[in-house]
C-alpha cells in the first residue's frame, strides 16, 4: 500500500523520465525534513525564527513539488531549488541555529547530494564550488564575528538539536539513496530489456544492422549479418566492416565516413562488397555516426543487397533503349545511340529504312502472334546482314532503321543486297507465309550531317519500293491464304455444291434478287474462312469442348469478317460472315441479335445450313425431300427463322 501511494506522489515513468522523479524525491523529502525541524525546534524551545525559517522551508519545497508534479516543469524548479536553498536558506539557518556547534552542518551532506544529483555537467561543478565557498565563508564568518551566532540556551537543546538533525539527515539520505537507487535500478531494467527488444527486433529484420567503431572496427551486429557475411557473430566482431568492401570502394568509404563526422554526406551510400559467397554483390549501406558530447564514439547503420534491383534498373535501361520483341534498339535508343555515333565518327553515313508490307492485314486475318513472328525473322534477317557498328532499330511497329557508318564507297548497297538475300532466302524456306519488305536508303559524306534530313531522304525511298509491293503482296498473301484455307479443309466442296443448290431453289421459291443470291452463293463457300487462325489441336479434337475452346471457336466469324473486309472480292459479304452463326431468338453469336435486326441473306443461310444438316450429317435418315421441309416447319421458335 506505501509503495503505491510513494509510486503516485513520484508519478509514473511514463510520464517522468529519471532525474524528474528524483527531483519529485528530493522535494518530498524535503517537505519531511523541514517540517519535521520545525516541529523539533518548536518543542525543544529552539527559537520562534527557527521554527518558523523551517516550516517556510517546508512549504517552500510543497511549492516545488507542485510545480513539477503537477505543472511537470523540471529546470526551473531545480535551479530554484538549487540557489534558494544553497545561498539563503542555508546560510540563514546556520547564523540562527548554533553555527558549527548546532545540526545544520549535517544539511551540507543532503545539499551537496541534491546538487551533484540534479545538476549535470559545468553547472554541477560550478554549483558545488559555490556551495562550498558559502559554507567556508560561514566558517570564517562564525570565527571572526562568534557574536553574529544565536547559541543554544542550554547543552541539552543543543544536545537534542545536533542529535535529531543528525537523525533527520541519516533518516534523510538514507531515504533519497534508497529512492534514487531504486529507480535508478528500475530505469535500467527497463533500458535493459528495452535493448533486448531492440536487438531482437533487429536480429528479425533481412537488413544487416551493424556498429562499429570510429576506425570502422565491428562492435554489434544482428544476426542476419551471420548469414550474410557466411562468418560467426563472435567472429565478426573481431573484424572490420571496411575489409569486406570491394578493394576501389573502400577509400571511398573512409572518406564518406569522415564526411559524416562533419556532418557532410548524409545519405545512403552504394558500394560493391563480399557475400557469404565470396562473391561481389552490390549493397546499398546507410551511415549515421554516433555523438558523446561533440565527440564521435562510432557509427551505426544498415546494409541492404540491391542485386535484385540493380537487375531491374538493368532491365529497364535495356527496355528504354531496346523493344523487346525483336531485341533491337527502340526509337529512343536509336535516336540515342545515333547521336553518339554522330560526334565520334568522322567519315560518311548511311541510313537504311525497311517497311514490312502486309504486317496489318496478317495480323487482322491471321493473328498477332503470327505478325509478331514476321518481325521477330526480319529483325534476324538484320542482325544477320549488318556489321558489329551498325545502330539496328524497330522505329515503328512495322518500320526498321539501320544506321550505317563507313568509310568507303559500297558499304551500304552490300548491306541492303545481303537484306533482299536473306529475304529471299527466308522466302524460299516460307512459301505459305513469304516476308515482303519495302527497302529504301540514303547516303551522306557530308562534313555536317543532319541525321533527321538523311532518314527523311530514305524513308521516302522506302515509300516509293513500297507502292510497287503493295498490291502484289495483297495478292500474293491472299492466293497462299486460300491455298492453305483449302489443304485444311476448311471449305468442302461437296458442301458447297449442295448448300448452293438448297439456296438457289429457296431464291427461286421466294424471288430473291440476283445481288442477294450471288452473296449468298459466296458466303456458302467462305462463310467459316476464320477457321484459318483458330489452333488444329481445337478443329481436330474429338471428345467435347471447354468452354474456353468453344469461346475460341466462336471468335471465327470476327476473323472471318476482318480476313474479308481485307479481300476486294470478299468485302461485300464480310457482314454476312460476322452475323451468319447468330439466332431468331438472339442466342446466337458473336452479336447476339435477334429477329429482323439479322440479315436475310444470314437467315435464309440458317434454314439451308439446318436442312443439309438433317439431310447429310452423321444423324441424317433417308427421307423425301418434302418431310424435311415439313420436320423444318414444325420447329418452336429458336434458332431458325419460323418458316
Amino acid at each position: 500500500m506505501l509503495a503505491k501511494v510513494l509510486f503516485r506522489l513520484i508519478g509514473p515513468s511514463s510520464d517522468f523520465p529519471l532525474e524528474h522523479r528524483i527531483f519529485n524525491i528530493i522535494a518530498l523529502i524535503g517537505m519531511g525534513m523541514s517540517f519535521t525541524a520545525s516541529i523539533i525546534n518548536y518543542f525543544i524551545n529552539l527559537g520562534l525564527d527557527t521554527v518558523l525559517i523551517n516550516f517556510a522551508c517546508g512549504l517552500f519545497a510543497l511549492w516545488l513539488y507542485y510545480l513539477s508534479r503537477v505543472k511537470r516543469l523540471y529546470t526551473l524548479p531545480v535551479y530554484i531549488t538549487v540557489v534558494v536553498l544553497s545561498f539563503i536558506f542555508f546560510p540563514t539557518l546556520w547564523l540562527i541555529n548554533g553555527g558549527t556547534f548546532g545540526s545544520i552542518p549535517y544539511y551540507t551532506l543532503v545539499q551537496g547530494g541534491i546538487i551533484a544529483i540534479l545538476l549535470t555537467g559545468r553547472a554541477r561543478k560550478v554549483f558545488l564550488l559555490l556551495f562550498l565557498l558559502v559554507v567556508v565563508g560561514l566558517i570564517k564568518l562564525e570565527y571572526h564575528f562568534p557574536h553574529l551566532i544565536t547559541n543554544f540556551q542550554s547543552n541539552l537543546i543543543r544536545y537534542l538539536d545536533i542529535s535529531l538533525g543528525y537523525l533527520i539527515v541519516f533518516l534523510a539520505n538514507t531515504t533519497l539513496f534508497v529512492m534514487v537507487i531504486r529507480n535508478y535500478n528500475q530505469e535500467r531494467e527497463r533500458a535493459r530489456h528495452s535493448e533486448r527488444k531492440y536487438r531482437e527486433l533487429a536480429d528479425t529484420l533481412p537488413q544487416v544492422i551493424f556498429e562499429v567503431d570510429p576506425d570502422g572496427k565491428l562492435v554489434y551486429v544482428n544476426k542476419t549479418a551471420a548469414s550474410f557475411f557466411g562468418k560467426g557473430v563472435e567472429e565478426l566482431l573481431q573484424a572490420n566492416l571496411l575489409d569486406f568492401l570491394a578493394p576501389e570502394d573502400r577509400d571511398r568509404a573512409r572518406e564518406d565516413l569522415a564526411g559524416l563526422t562533419q556532418g557532410e554526406n548524409q545519405r545512403e551510400n552504394e558500394y560493391y562488397l563480399n557475400n557469404s559467397e565470396g562473391k561481389e554483390i552490390p549493397v546499398l549501406i546507410k551511415v549515421t555516426p554516433i555523438f558523446h558530447k561533440d565527440k564521435v564514439l562510432g557509427f551505426r547503420g544498415f546494409i541492404v543487397d540491391i542485386t535484385e534491383r540493380k537487375k531491374s534498373e538493368k532491365k529497364l535501361q535495356y527496355l528504354s533503349h531496346y523493344d523487346y520483341l525483336t531485341g533491337l534498339r527502340n526509337r529512343h535508343g536509336f535516336e540515342h545511340d545515333s547521336q553518339l555515333l554522330l560526334k565520334r565518327h568522322a567519315g560518311g553515313i548511311g541510313i537504311i529504312v525497311c517497311d514490312v508490307d502486309g504486317l496489318k492485314l496478317v495480323n487482322d486475318t491471321i493473328g498477332h502472334d503470327v505478325g509478331d513472328k514476321l518481325l521477330q525473322s526480319v529483325a534476324q534477317i538484320i542482325k544477320n546482314s549488318v556489321r558489329e557498328d551498325d545502330i539496328t532499330a524497330r522505329v515503328g511497329g512495322d518500320e526498321f532503321c539501320i544506321v550505317v557508318p563507313f568509310t568507303r564507297p559500297g558499304t551500304v548497297e552490300n548491306i541492303v543486297s545481303r537484306l533482299q538475300q536473306g529475304i529471299k532466302e527466308h522466302n524460299m524456306r516460307n512459301p505459305i507465309l513469304p516476308l515482303s519488305v519495302a527497302i529504301g536508303y540514303a547516303v551522306s559524306q557530308d562534313e555536317r550531317i543532319d541525321i533527321e534530313a538523311l532518314f527523311k531522304e530514305a524513308d521516302d525511298a522506302m515509300y516509293r519500293q513500297k507502292l510497287h509491293h503493295n498490291l502484289s503482296t495483297r495478292s500474293i498473301f491472299m492466293e497462299n491464304l486460300m491455298k492453305k484455307v483449302e489443304e485444311r479443309g476448311y471449305i468442302d466442296s461437296e458442301q458447297v455444291e449442295r448448300i448452293q443448290h438448297y439456296t438457289t431453289l429457296m431464291a427461286a421459291k421466294i424471288g430473291l434478287a440476283e445481288k442477294e443470291l450471288d452473296r449468298l452463293l459466296l458466303l456458302a463457300k467462305f462463310h467459316d474462312i476464320g477457321m484459318i487462325s483458330l489452333p488444329e489441336y481445337i478443329l481436330n479434337k474429338r471428345e467435347g469442348l471447354t468452354e474456353k475452346e468453344r469461346k475460341e471457336i466462336e471468335r471465327h466469324c470476327e476473323i472471318g469478317y476482318r480476313i474479308a473486309k481485307s479481300i476486294p472480292g470478299l468485302s461485300s459479304i464480310a457482314e454476312l460472315i460476322l452475323k451468319h452463326h447468330e439466332w431468331w431468338n438472339g442466342q446466337g453469336y458473336p452479336l447476339k441479335i435477334k429477329g429482323e435486326e439479322i440479315p436475310l441473306e444470314c437467315r435464309i443461310f440458317s434454314i439451308v445450313m439446318a436442312y443439309d444438316a438433317m439431310t447429310t450429317g452423321p444423324t441424317a435418315r433417308p427421307c423425301p425431300m418434302g418431310r424435311q421441309w415439313r420436320k423444318l416447319k414444325r420447329m418452336p421458335v429458336g434458332s431458325l427463322i419460323p418458316i
